[in-house]
């Protein structure tokens, strides 16, 4: 997916999209996350959060005296081990203010930031990028295929399609190149000329096309005559004008498919603009209760509004936040909804930013929120009227790998259930995938070792467990009609195939 996937108004509220550290730690506990990664251009991290950023103005310490003080400046001084620590003496104020603000038994998503940390997730807020707004992965030969071509880039205006094939960028082959040598080919300065030829029905296609700043935070396509799809990555600053411009495209639809798996948040303004394309005017979409029990609500605003016979929401455990908000929202308003997949998240807190002097900050937890019927999300996420399961290993990914770590017959290890789940996957026959080494895992081991030309041991090392795992992204990729079961269940039920 091509995609390089702060000081605000004080009365500004936002719901802003970062991967906090805290929220990483929790996602990974509640679920590892799906591994099919897709080779892309650029990729853009946010966060996993119902967030408000309504940053306040900055706060200053003060007790130089302070025990605080007192332990960092004898650390900081004399500290033997400190000769060895880069930046010691933002390392040990740092350490501290983690401890004072961690209250993770009770609430997860309250936390410290570092200057270095507040910098880094702010800077990719608004998701842009100047390219030329294609999403592709490695083939299993090897090639690069473009998987996606993005509503009003310059690829789709070049007239470059899904499932061209990448052979050259301004003259240079891509083959044997990484993909970040392909992506710094590709990116360049806006209104810029770049000439890729793509190969298309195994003749060579030349596109040139203007580089230009691409936001891109959904994707959409019209399935056939009566069925339009939408996928949500994320509720950015743009994300409701997308939306908007998608479904002036789909409005002779009678379907829609809107996909929010694995969209962990974003902008709360956002979220009320798209459910104002959905729901008339001064309709509930949240409701907030703050410490002291008082209630608010966020309505919708008047708009031009889209109607359609049946809308199905795709929803998984990485459904989170924002995307919770508008799943219930929809959901409580109107009577052809349909939600399928599994629970999803459950997270019904809103979370405030405040500065601090140094240039980091504390995001805190300001309020609970609920559905437009009072209904309770935090901790509880929202159940989907129809259940369908994706393949474990699709669902919750790779375990991390621990480098020089091995496996073999009769051992245990969380990465042993990622390799058995993948075996399984790819049509290797497995008794067990609860991470016990048992007799057939290592017969299916040693056949996926014999196909695959490497050395039959029956032992799983750092280099066959890559293999594996990237075998398995590539098989996802190159078939999603087979494995999305998800998806294919909606499909199916609205008919179209």
């Amino acid at each position: 997916m091509e995609e390089n996937k702060n000081n605000i108004d004080a009365e500004e509220i936002k719901v802003e999209r970062h991967e906090w550290p805290d929220e990483i730690i929790e996602k990974k506990k509640k679920r590892r996350g799906i591994f099919v990664t897709i080779l892309v251009l650029i990729v853009a991290f946010f966060i996993l959060g119902f967030t408000s950023a309504q940053v306040i103005s900055p706060l200053r310490l003060t007790g130089d005296d302070s025990k605080f003080n007192e332990i960092e400046n004898i650390l900081t001084k004399y500290w033997y081990f400190g000769k060895d620590v880069e930046n010691l003496e933002t390392l040990i104020p740092d350490n501290g203010f983690y401890g004072m603000s961690d209250v993770s038994f009770i609430d997860p998503h309250t936390t410290y930031l570092s200057a270095e940390e507040i910098q880094k997730y702010t800077e990719n807020l608004s998701g842009t990028y100047v390219g030329i707004g294609v999403q592709y992965y490695e083939s299993e030969d090897g090639v690069l295929l473009i998987d996606r071509v993005f509503n009003d880039s310059p690829a789709e205006l070049g007239g470059i399609k899904a499932g061209d094939i990448m052979y050259s960028v301004d003259g240079v082959l891509v083959e044997g190149l990484t993909t970040d040598e392909v992506s710094s080919m590709v990116r360049g300065k806006s209104d810029t000329e770049v000439k890729m030829v793509v190969l298309r029905d195994n003749k060579q296609v030349e596109i040139i096309m203007i580089r230009k700043e691409v936001i891109h935070s959904s994707f959409g396509e019209q399935l056939n005559a009566e069925t339009a799809y939408i996928e949500l990555e994320q509720f950015g600053e743009t994300t409701a004008k997308e939306v908007a411009n998608y479904l002036a495209k789909f409005k002779d639809s009678k379907q829609l498919i809107i996909d929010l798996r694995n969209n962990g948040g974003g902008y709360l303004k956002s979220v009320i603009d798209i459910a104002s394309l959905f729901l008339d005017k001064d309709e509930v979409v949240l409701i907030t209760e703050d410490k002291a029990g008082n209630k608010s609500y966020e309505k919708t605003i008047a708009t031009d509004t889209y109607t359609f016979d049946d809308i199905v929401i795709l929803v998984n455990g990485g459904t989170a936040s924002a995307s919770e908000v508008l799943t219930a929202a929809l959901k409580s308003h109107l009577d052809n909804i349909t939600v399928v997949g599994v629970n999803t998240y459950g997270k019904g807190t809103v979370q405030q930013t405040q500065m601090l002097s140094d240039n980091s900050a504390i995001k805190f937890t300001t309020a609970e929120w609920f559905a437009p019927d009072g209904g309770k999300i935090h901790d509880v996420g929202i159940k989907p009227d129809h259940v369908v399961e994706l393949h474990k290993i699709i669902a919750y990914g790779f375990a991390p790998y621990a480098e020089g770590q091995t496996y073999k017959l009769d051992e245990i290890g969380q990465a042993v259930e990622t390799v058995q789940n993948a075996l399984d996957f790819l049509g290797y026959k497995v008794d067990r995938r609860d991470g016990y080494f048992d007799q057939s895992t290592d017969t299916a081991l040693r056949v996926y070792q014999a196909d695959l030309n490497l050395e039959v041991n029956g032992i799983i090392d750092g280099d066959l467990y890559s293999a594996i795992t990237s075998r398995t992204i590539r098989q996802y990729n190159e078939n999603k009609d087979k494995y999305d079961l998800q998806k294919n269940f909606v499909l199916e039920k609205l008919g179209v195939k």
